[in-house]
């Protein structure tokens, strides 16, 4: 039998174990990335799509 290797999380300066096989952070990063990825979706994104479709509806009025 072959003795298996411990996954360890790929944050910078983290030396814990992973839960498991197919995670890459461990617990407390992984709660951490999510909460962050929220933030993104809730408060940015929106920012980002009006000013693009700002952008498109003023290069439209160029084109003219």
């Amino acid at each position: 039998m072959k003795a298996s290797k411990p996954k360890i999380c790929k944050y910078p300066k983290c030396s814990k174990e992973v839960k498991s096989d197919t995670s890459l952070f461990c617990i407390e990063h992984s709660r951490n990335i999510k909460s962050k990825s929220k933030v993104v979706t809730n408060k940015i994104l929106p920012i980002v799509l009006g000013a693009i479709i700002y952008g498109a509806k003023d290069f439209m009025k160029k084109k003219e």
